[in-house]
């Protein structure tokens, strides 16, 4: 299995490329406006970026899902549910539905199925941090969900 994280300082914003070197497939996923970099790191360890996802949508920057699909060909997969599995080679990605951040947040559990059948990690989002959560984002009324916040 083939990891790595990109950090955005000036957002705090995470971003990963997961992949197995025997398939030769990755994915990335919450992918910041700076494509070039999951593209480059990719293609430093001779992965082709075959997904791309997100583990919620993202009020606080831009996402570059579309524009790394539209670059490499890269499948974009959303809507994701609870219990939904991404297999690339011997790696594994289990979808778990974590509302609570946004309503459609999803965790990816990521095992390397070629050492263990144990998870390895979880890809959070900006749902669970250490020693810390996110924030909630409920939706609102003018947003058209049928949520209402009330001051009584």
């Amino acid at each position: 299995m083939y990891f790595q994280r990109f950090f955005e300082p000036k957002l705090a914003s995470a971003s990963y490329l997961v992949g197995c070197q025997k398939c030769g497939e990755a994915i990335v996923i919450d992918a910041n406006r700076d494509i070039d970099q999951h593209v480059d790191a990719a293609a430093a360890v001779g992965l082709t970026i075959a997904y791309t996802t997100e583990t919620h949508i993202h009020a606080d920057f831009v996402s570059g899902t579309r524009a790394l699909a539209a670059r490499t060909g890269a499948q974009v997969l959303l809507p994701l549910a609870d219990g939904d599995r991404i297999m690339l080679g011997n790696v594994r990605l289990d979808v778990m539905h974590t509302p609570g951040h946004t309503p459609e947040h999803v965790i990816f559990i990521l095992t390397d199925i070629a050492t263990t059948f144990r998870p390895w990690g979880a890809l959070t989002g900006d749902f669970l941090f250490v020693g810390d959560v996110g924030r909630p984002d409920p939706p609102r009324p003018e947003h058209g969900s049928c949520l209402h916040l009330s001051d009584d």
